[in-house]
């Protein structure tokens, strides 16, 4: 099973949109702005307790965070949006990842995009996981992991057709940073990966070898 690393460092040879000086100049100035702010720094991290959110389902039912958690260590995953080729990217290794593992995963993507939206991304890529939709980036910013999107980057995704005021249903512009976690059945958080630069994920080999660690402690 290919890498997560190698398939973004693929698509990255292949994406015909990063020719463009325009965009490159674009993301290059608002991943500047974001590794300047304190986005990263007050995201919550390897050992701090996570907040009591909710979401809803893609049949707009609520979900409880202390719920998910009684399934054993939960690897909760922040995504951007099934717009983003990179978060699909992710997802397709996830489902992968998870296929291939002899035990159950206990394991939910949660994106800021309205259900309509979260059920194409879930039923395009044939997802067996969960995607749990965080209304107005509720949860993700009590996770300290939103933030607003630069006049120059909104205006390049608003010409592509990226209104992200329609996607997630809010009147900010504003996304959740790459975040994925593990954490333990009291919300403690077992492990975190934290990062400004929207295509580096974290690599779900890695990620289920610490959540298998932490479930076999608590046997």
């Amino acid at each position: 099973m290919m890498d997560l690393r190698v398939r973004i460092s693929e698509y990255k040879q292949q994406d015909p949109m990063r020719a463009s000086s325009q965009l490159l100049d674009a993301i290059s100035r608002s991943l500047s702005l974001l590794q300047h702010s304190d986005v990263k720094r007050q995201a919550l991290k390897e050992g701090d307790v996570a907040p009591q959110v909710s979401f809803k389902d893609l049949q707009n039912q609520p979900v409880l965070l202390s719920d998910l958690l009684t399934n054993g260590p939960l690897i909760l995953s922040f995504y951007r949006g099934g717009w983003c080729p990179y978060c699909v990217l992710e997802l397709k290794a996830w489902h992968d990842a998870i296929a291939a593992c002899s035990q159950p995963v206990n394991f939910v993507a949660v994106t800021p995009e309205i259900a309509e939206h979260a059920k194409q991304t879930h039923s395009d890529n044939n997802l067996q996981f969960p995607i749990l939709v965080d209304s107005k980036n509720q949860a993700a910013n009590q996770f300290g992991l939103t933030w607003h999107i630069d006049d120059d980057m909104r205006e390049l995704m608003e010409k592509w057709h990226i209104d992200l005021t329609k996607r997630n249903c809010t009147q900010g512009f504003e996304l959740p940073i790459p975040a994925t976690y593990v954490l333990g059945a009291d919300g403690r958080i077992l492990y975190a990966f934290i990062e400004e630069d929207y295509t580096q994920r974290a690599e779900p080999a890695e990620v289920l070898a610490i959540a298998g660690r932490h479930s076999a402690q608590q046997v």
